[in-house]
């Protein structure tokens, strides 16, 4: 089937999955069709165009996107660990809606690459900041590091017990003693303050103003991912 041109068609549904496993779609243009939930293992498509292509839910572990475009390609929960997508023709737009939701966003460029990656995919590096940003978590991290980044101090209780930090608390919590065990946070003479260190204030102003992400905030979210 490779090299062919594909408009409109509904090869799988979530009702009536599809078998493609190894299917070879290399070189195709498909326009505006539907994977959803098909076993699409070690299937090719390398050097296609996918344009308004859902694959969501479906099963990729093994394909092969190397060289293709991909624009307004949903991915949502689609099983993506060991895709390889380096080398793509252009840097992917992606559309992905979280599980429940009828909502959903769009991610592009080095943000949809990093997304790709965190999913388990093989791609072009892209710095670590847009890979851990789709960490589940992260919205906690930039919480507490944007409170820090000030040089007063905080009450403990108010960063692990408020906002998104007070849903996950123990994540909160193990975020702060990762800190303060890499010199980053000061404790006071009250035990229940805390405020950056320098080392730590940088680290914090580099990733809420300019979307760096510092040796140190990488190797928490290695070790605390999912």
């Amino acid at each position: 089937m490779n090299d062919v041109s594909i408009d409109r068609v509904e090869f799988s549904t979530e009702d009536k999955p599809a078998n493609l496993e190894k299917a070879n779609f290399s070189s195709s243009t498909i326009n505006d069709s539907s994977f959803v939930s098909a076993n699409l293992r070690n299937a090719d498509f390398s050097h296609a165009i996918l344009e308004n292509v859902n694959l969501s839910n479906a099963d990729l572990r093994g394909s092969v996107f190397r060289g293709t475009l991909m624009v307004e390609v949903d991915v949502s929960r689609a099983n993506l660990a060991g895709v390889d997508l380096r080398q793509l023709y252009s840097p992917p737009v992606l559309f992905v809606r979280e599980s429940g939701s009828l909502l959903g966003r769009k991610i592009e460029g080095d943000d949809g690459i990093g997304y790709l990656r965190y999913a388990g995919a093989l791609t072009n590096d892209v710095p670590p900041f847009f890979v851990y940003r789709h960490h589940p978590d992260f919205p906690i991290v930039e919480k507490i590091c944007r409170k820090l980044t000030e040089q007063n101090w905080r009450q403990l209780r108010g960063l692990i017990q408020r906002g998104t930090a007070s849903q996950k608390k123990k994540f909160a919590e193990a975020f702060i003693l990762s800190l303060r065990s890499l010199n980053l946070l000061e404790v006071g003479s009250r035990r229940d303050l805390i405020r950056g260190t320098q080392r730590g204030r940088e680290v914090f102003t580099r990733l809420c103003e300019r979307n760096e992400l510092a040796p140190e905030l990488e190797t928490f979210f290695k070790d605390n991912s999912p």
